[in-house]
């Protein structure tokens, strides 16, 4: 099934060194922005802001970091909902 297939990807995660993730790490840092920038370019184009009365489901949220960017961007925290399929996370 689709969950297990996500379940296998999360456990390989576990093979990656620990750092891989981390924000002292440039490359991750970097592809962190990027990735910002790339939300911040979609929310200019569908015209969705302001953001402050729009809600947000982040499927796969892990540790919710993202939530915290969102934040940033100007949503609401009480608009903000998230999930992941692993509990642990």
């Amino acid at each position: 099934s689709e969950a297990e297939d996500i379940i296998k990807r999360y456990e390989k995660r576990k093979q990656l060194p620990p750092d891989r993730y981390c924000y002292l790490n440039a490359a991750t840092y970097m592809s962190e922005q990027e990735k910002e920038r790339a939300i911040l370019r979609l929310i200019r184009k569908t015209q969705l802001e302001p953001l402050s009365n729009k809600k947000l489901l982040e499927i796969g949220c892990g540790t919710g970091i993202n939530l915290l960017n969102f934040i940033k961007m100007g949503f609401q925290p009480e608009n903000l909902f998230a999930n992941d399929i692993l509990s642990e996370e």
